[in-house]
């Protein structure tokens, strides 16, 4: 699979922390509301991702977030935009609320007149990385 596709770049200069092995190159970007982080993975010259993906547990993740140090890089990085639109109610009826899509759904507490019950639970995300930073999100 060498085929190779055009795709919107970002370039920027950062402090952000970092890190290097035998396997790949590493950093990490904040999310715009800093409680959350995106940890970036670029396999060196003769590895894979297969490599990077094969060499991740749990005591190399805690070895790894040892070595990452703050420094300024330039940054050019893919811009992109996901999103992801799926329905939950097979995950929630299987896991024991599938009363709450049947007409034995009681939510009198709720409505008293009329019998309601839920339609589709639809959960939608998005992640975006730009020159403003990186943003996701998820609502249900």
């Amino acid at each position: 699979m060498d085929e190779k596709v055009q795709v919107p770049m970002m370039s920027m200069k950062a402090t952000v922390p970092n890190m290097k092995n035998k396997t790949f190159s590493s950093l990490i970007l904040p999310y715009k509301n800093e409680r959350y982080q995106m940890f970036v993975f670029l396999p060196n010259h003769d590895n894979s991702t297969a490599d990077i993906v094969s060499e991740i547990s749990l005591d190399n993740l805690n070895y790894w977030l040892d070595t990452y140090t703050e420094s300024v890089l330039d940054i050019s990085f893919p811009k992109f935009k996901m999103e992801y639109t799926s329905n939950a109610n097979a995950s929630l009826t299987n896991l024991g609320l599938g009363i709450a899509f049947s007409n034995d759904a009681d939510f009198g507490k709720i409505n008293n007149d009329t019998p309601l019950k839920i339609r589709r639970v639809v959960q939608k995300t998005f992640i975006v990385v730009d020159e403003d930073g990186t943003d996701a999100a998820a609502v249900t």
